[in-house]
């Protein structure tokens, strides 16, 4: 019986370790940074579902001010780009993904800013912060240190490598908002709400466009570790995790590139593969931090 209880305690002792390295991992300035920026972008959120324009703006620039401090940070102490680990790399996807939504969401109607809008869409912008708050919920349950420092970091090959596979990312996710937009825009006009199909028809195309746009950064992604691996480790192919993870996406956006568009349902099939890519992105990204 005594044996079990000092078991207990031992197992005990042993997860509430594990949990705070989990969720608490990290030094306190790091922590302080990603904690502030969660708490400015969920702000953010929820004043732009209730509608109100200006304190959104005030507080996605703070989030955004306070995400790009901790990413200033990480660079300086570990003596690389926030590229590399998978904390790193989904802070960077949500700095670029809130830019993008701060200042390319329409902006010009509340004379903040004097840009272009981009995307004027309400159901767009929503979209867009549920993928930032989702990428900071993801690193939630992971340890916020950065990565530790490798002779090959500096490696111009591996640093284009790892940058353009967080701006792909980020390209894809956006397109993946834009084009699930898309999908609700579609099915309130043929619920009979006709003003809806402008918005419909500018959202897919905008989000054909950022698809794009992800799909080249993803090549130049390849084409950098090709080069990497070459002259690293004399081949431009292994039969590794990575290289088939890599395979994979790049068949899937090719799919979501020339799949056909029957005449029942126009783009809706199109729409749901192509705002899936981003997901597919992620997710083996995810499954890549994980080993």
């Amino acid at each position: 019986m005594l044996n079990c209880i000092v078991m207990f305690y031992c197992c005990w002792f042993e997860l509430k370790k594990y949990l705070f390295i989990i969720f608490f991992g990290g030094t306190l300035i790091i922590l302080f940074f990603y904690e502030g920026a969660f708490l400015f972008y969920v702000s953010a959120f929820l004043l732009h579902i209730v509608k109100l324009q200006k304190l959104e703006y005030f507080s996605g620039m703070a989030g955004l001010l306070i995400n790009g401090a901790l990413l200033i940070h990480i660079a300086d102490t570990a003596g690389h780009l926030p590229v590399f680990n998978l904390f790193e790399s989904l802070m960077s996807a949500s700095f670029i993904l809130a830019c993008m939504c701060i200042f390319f969401t329409g902006w010009d109607k509340i004379k903040v800013l004097p840009v272009r809008t981009f995307i004027s869409s309400h159901d767009a912008v929503v979209m867009v912060w549920l993928v930032v708050l989702l990428l900071f919920g993801i690193t939630l349950v992971f340890p916020k240190i950065p990565a530790a420092s490798r002779y090959d970091y500096n490696y111009p090959y591996a640093v284009c490598f790892f940058l353009f596979r967080v701006l792909s990312l980020s390209m894809l996710l956006f397109s993946s908002a834009l084009f699930f937009t898309s999908s609700l825009k579609k099915r309130v006009f043929i619920a009979g709400n006709k003003s809806s199909f402008s918005v419909y028809r500018k959202t897919f195309h905008q989000g054909r466009n950022l698809l794009l746009l992800g799909t080249v950064m993803f090549l130049v992604s390849e084409f950098s570790g090709m080069v990497w691996c070459q002259k690293g480790w004399a081949d431009i192919w292994q039969w590794s995790d990575g290289h088939l993870q890599s395979v994979f996406i790049f068949f899937y956006l090719m799919l979501a590139f020339h799949i056909r568009k029957s005449k029942k349902n126009n783009s809706g099939i199109q729409s749901i593969v192509a705002g899936m890519g981003g997901v597919v992105m992620l997710v083996f990204m995810v499954i890549r931090g994980i080993d």
